[in-house]
């Protein structure tokens, strides 16, 4: 039976000069991790949970929505209208940021509920703290 001509390559080379098939540190062309910045970088950068959020996440955080898809399905489809710096819009895609002084005005269960973002958060934390994050406006 004759072989194949690479297999037959592969059978007649040499095992030090076949190419290896991944690197003695772990896989081909993984990039290596580059080093992590300065405390100066991390407290003068700008860090996007300070400044603003995405309307689905702070949606999410405040406890609105139990789920973060659920709170992006229901900004996708356009229920949300946004008051910034004295100009209204309605918020279209789940991304568009939330900034502190926004105001927010959507219906959930039921009711109208309008609202100002005092605070964007760090995470879904307990009622409480999500309740920090808001105020209601009359």
């Amino acid at each position: 039976m004759a072989a194949s001509g690479f297999a037959e390559i592969l059978r007649t080379r040499p095992r030090e000069t076949r190419l290896p098939l991944r690197r003695p540190g772990g896989l081909a062309g993984r990039a290596e991790p580059g080093p992590s910045p300065s405390s100066e970088e991390e407290e003068g950068g700008h860090d996007m949970s300070e400044v603003s959020v995405r309307a689905d996440v702070w949606l999410w955080r405040a406890r609105f929505f139990k789920t973060r898809s659920l709170a992006a399905r229901f900004l996708d489809e356009g229920k949300v209208r946004l008051t910034r710096s004295g100009q209204e819009s309605r918020i279209d895609k789940c991304a568009r940021p939330v900034k502190p002084g926004d105001d927010l005005v959507f219906a959930n269960g039921g009711r109208i509920v309008a609202i100002r973002v005092e605070a964007v958060g760090e995470r879904r934390g307990p009622p409480e703290e999500a309740r920090g994050l808001y105020t209601p406006i009359k």
